[in-house]
């Protein structure tokens, strides 16, 4: 089954499989091996093509916080039944969408670059978070305004910790 992945308003389509005792990906139409060891606490370690990476991924919501050697991605997947359903409730849906941006890992808010009010678009930053010692920016998901920042610049926040709240707005 197609697999969807957005990233960076790039969207991808991928399905992996098993074949001859190793696993396969088709991205995009462009079939590869590689091999994948789990190592525990959402830590992976990938081999493909002789080159490896180490990958630690924690899903929050819809969106997977990938960092791979030390680099940093949030990628939306989706599979064909839930882009299918997502279709059918935008398309019954009538009004603004609450939504609550929380923290991916645990970390330090080193800016917030939004103020409450402020109307963004899907991609905007929202703020930084450091966490082992890289910088994180996270983004707007959808074109929305900034309903309330609860949070505050140079203040540490753990896993899952509510930063702010949103509400989507119409793009008309």
């Amino acid at each position: 089954m197609n697999v969807y992945a957005q990233f960076n308003e790039h969207e991808f389509i991928y399905d992996t499989f098993r074949k001859e005792d190793a696993l396969h990906i088709v991205l995009d139409g462009q079939e590869s091996a590689f091999d994948l060891a789990e190592l525990g606490n959402g830590r992976y370690a990938l081999i493909k093509n002789g080159h490896s990476f180490l990958i630690h991924l924690l899903k929050q919501n819809d969106v997977y916080h990938v960092h791979v050697n030390g680099a940093y991605y949030a990628i939306s997947v989706e599979d064909e039944r839930m882009r299918k359903l997502k279709e059918l409730v935008a398309a019954s849906h009538s009004g603004p969408a609450e939504q609550m941006i929380k923290a991916p890992i645990p970390g330090f808010v080193l800016k917030v670059q939004v103020e409450a009010g402020q109307v963004v678009k899907k991609g905007d930053p929202l703020l930084i978070l450091e966490a082992m010692k890289m910088e994180n920016v996270i983004k707007a998901n959808c074109d929305c305004r900034v309903e309330e920042i609860i949070i505050q610049e140079q203040e540490a926040v753990q896993q899952n910790q509510d930063l702010m709240r949103l509400v989507t707005v119409d793009k008309d």
